[in-house]
């Protein structure tokens, strides 16, 4: 978020303790390395989310998955829980609607818990790769991460701005994204 965008998120004051304005392009990694949240339990989004889902549809209520997270990460004493990173139901309808097993979470939307120890997971990666990486390591610490299988976000990843202006382009971007894999397949050959 730049200064002239900072007045279009006045309102969210009103219904959260915190909002980090950041510019784009490494908010997950500054926020999960540095930030210090007094919050038993954090809502992180994207601000380019055109839609959240379920099942392919619409959802009519953001309350309602947020409550969901929040009870099922406490119900399988669990810490970070996410979303479907696509929105096509085509490819999500043959899994089971909650998993703790390893899936990727996000970082375009997640919901996380206060971890009890403050055992703070920390990424190595810069900014590609790094919602895998932090997903790994936090699965490693906690034994699972929740997942919310039949709801997806519509967004535009490769976009022409954002993340591809603060790399140079597509072309940079792609190559950082080739590295990042390579790191990750190569840390954690038997879970990437």
């Amino acid at each position: 978020v730049n200064e002239e965008e900072k007045p279009d998120y006045k309102y969210l004051e009103n219904f959260v303790n915190k909002i980090h304005y950041h510019n784009w392009g490494n908010n997950i990694g500054f926020i999960r390395n540095n930030m210090e949240s007094p919050c038993k339990f954090s809502v992180c989004m994207d601000d380019d989310i055109q839609d959240i889902q379920y099942q392919g549809l619409p959802i009519e209520n953001f309350k309602d998955l947020i409550q969901k997270a929040y009870n099922g990460l406490i119900e399988n004493n669990l810490y970070l829980a996410g979303v479907n990173a696509i929105h096509n139901w085509f490819f999500m309808k043959n899994s089971n609607e909650v998993t703790t097993n390893l899936k990727y979470i996000c970082g375009a939307l997640y919901f996380e818990l206060k971890h009890p120890t403050e055992e703070r997971v920390k990424r190595e990666l810069p900014r590609h790769g790094e919602d895998f990486e932090y997903t790994i390591k936090v699965f490693n610490r906690d034994k699972g991460v929740l997942r919310f299988n039949h709801y997806g976000i519509k967004t535009k990843y490769f976009g022409s701005g954002g993340i591809n202006l603060s790399y140079g382009g597509m072309e940079q971007r792609q190559l950082a994204m080739k590295t990042a894999c390579e790191y990750i397949v190569d840390k954690y050959p038997r879970m990437a």
